[in-house]
C-alpha cells in the first residue's frame, strides 16, 4: 500500500480521522458517533444515567471480584478536563476477536482510536492528566511512561508496559498516542505497530465487504463481527440445548451453525431509537430456517406481551423478521418514553440491589 505525498504531508502534520483505522482483515468492528448520538433525544435521555453506571455498579455486593476500575479510579477518569469524545472506532483482528480462542496470540491485534469534540489547546496538562492515572494504578508507572515518549507523525506517543494492565498479559507490544486531527485531537491506543500504521496513513480505511451487505445503512452506533465455522457450531450446540426448555428453538440451533457474520445498528433520531440485528449465513436457506424459527418465537411474545403489558411491550410489537439472500434480520424499535420508563425501572432495580444511591461496601 503506497502513500501519496499529499497523505505523507497530511501525516505530517495531522493525526487521521478515526475511520481511517478500518481494516478489511478485521474480525471485529464498533464504532460510535458520540457526538451525534450524546445530542439526540435519546442521548439527553440515557447521559445523566449512563454517567452514574460505572460508579454505581462498582457499588453492588461482590462487585470487587469483578474486573472493572474501582470507585476512585471511575471518579478520576470522569474529572479529566477537556475530554469530550466525538468519534469512537475499535478494530480487531485474528482468531481471538472471532471467538476461535479464548487467548490472545501474538497473531491478534486491537487498535482503539478515539477522537475529540475539539483540538485540544492544553495537550501537554492531558497527558499530564494520563501519567497521573498511571500513577494511580502503580507507583513509579508514571517516569516508566514517559521514558518512552516519541514522536510519530504528528502525534506524541508513548510505550505502555504491561504493568498498566495488572493481571492481564498481552502477547504484544502496546503503545497510546495522542495529536491533533481534522476538528478534533485523536487518541490512538493498541498494537504498537497497529498504532503506527495508522498515525502514518497506512492503514486503508477500508471495511470488510460484509459489513455494506450486513448494514447498508448504519446508524450512530455499530458493531460488526465474522464468525468462524467452530464458533458458529459452539453457538448451535448452545442453542440446542436450550431447545430441550423450548422446542421450538430446534430449528434455530441448527440454523445458528451456519451463521458467518454478525452485525447490530442503533440509529438515534427525535423518536427513540431503531435497532437491526443482522446475521449472515453460509447459504440462503439457513437464512430462511432462521427466518422461520424466529418468526413463530417472535408471535408467541407478541402474544404473550399483548396480555401482560410493560415497558417493553411496544418493541416487541413492532419487531419485525425478514431475510434476504443469506442474510437474516431483525428489526424494531423503541420509543423515546418506553426508554424512559426503561432508565426509570433500571435505576429502581439497582438501587434495591445497592448501587444508585447506595453508599454500603462502595470500593476506595
Amino acid at each position: 500500500y503506497l502513500l501519496s505525498s499529499g497523505q505523507v504531508r497530511s501525516a505530517e502534520s495531522m493525526v487521521p480521522d478515526p475511520q481511517q483505522a478500518y481494516s478489511e482483515q478485521a474480525a471485529v468492528v464498533v464504532y460510535v458517533d458520540a457526538q451525534n448520538a450524546g445530542e439526540s433525544a435519546v442521548g439527553r435521555t440515557l447521559a445523566p444515567f449512563l454517567k452514574e453506571l460505572p460508579g454505581q455498579l462498582a457499588n453492588l455486593p461482590g462487585a470487587e471480584e469483578l474486573p472493572m476500575p474501582s470507585a476512585s479510579e471511575l471518579s478520576f477518569l470522569q474529572s479529566l478536563e477537556g475530554v469530550e469524545l466525538a468519534e469512537i472506532v475499535l478494530v480487531m483482528e485474528g482468531e481471538a476477536a472471532q471467538g476461535g480462542t479464548s487467548q490472545m496470540s501474538e497473531n491478534d491485534s486491537l487498535l482503539l482510536v478515539t477522537k475529540l469534540t475539539q483540538v485540544l489547546e492544553d495537550q501537554e496538562g492531558l497527558i499530564g492528566q494520563l501519567l497521573a492515572l498511571a500513577e494511580q494504578r502503580q507507583s513509579g508507572l508514571s517516569n516508566q511512561v514517559a521514558q518512552t515518549r516519541s514522536r510519530e507523525g504528528a502525534a506524541e506517543m508513548f510505550a505502555v508496559p504491561s504493568e498498566a494492565f495488572g493481571d492481564a498479559q498481552l502477547p504484544f507490544p502496546v503503545s497510546l498516542a495522542l495529536g491533533p486531527g481534522t476538528g478534533g485531537s485523536v487518541l490512538a491506543f493498541g498494537r504498537t505497530d497497529k498504532v503506527k500504521g495508522f498515525l502514518s496513513g497506512q492503514t486503508t480505511g477500508r471495511l470488510p465487504v460484509t459489513v455494506d451487505k450486513l448494514m447498508s445503512s448504519r446508524g450512530q452506533v455499530w458493531i460488526y463481527a465474522s464468525i468462524p465455522p467452530e464458533a458458529a457450531q459452539a453457538m448451535g450446540a448452545g442453542g440446542a440445548q436450550g431447545a430441550d426448555q423450548v422446542p421450538m428453538m430446534a430449528g434455530m440451533s441448527e440454523s445458528l451453525e451456519q451463521v458467518r457474520n454478525f452485525g447490530m445498528n442503533f440509529s438515534l433520531n427525535s423518536r427513540g431509537l431503531d435497532f437491526q440485528l443482522a446475521l449472515g449465513f453460509a447459504s440462503s436457506q439457513a437464512a430462511q430456517e432462521m427466518k422461520q424459527s424466529v418468526d413463530g418465537m417472535v408471535g408467541f411474545m407478541k402474544m404473550a406481551a399483548s396480555q401482560s403489558p410493560s415497558s417493553a411491550s411496544g418493541s416487541l410489537q413492532r419487531l419485525q423478521v425478514g431475510s434476504a439472500g443469506d442474510v437474516f434480520r431483525l428489526s424494531t424499535s423503541v420509543a423515546l418514553s418506553e426508554l424512559r420508563q426503561g432508565v426509570q425501572i433500571a435505576r429502581q432495580q439497582l438501587g434495591a440491589s445497592g448501587g444508585m444511591g447506595a453508599t454500603a461496601g462502595a470500593r476506595p
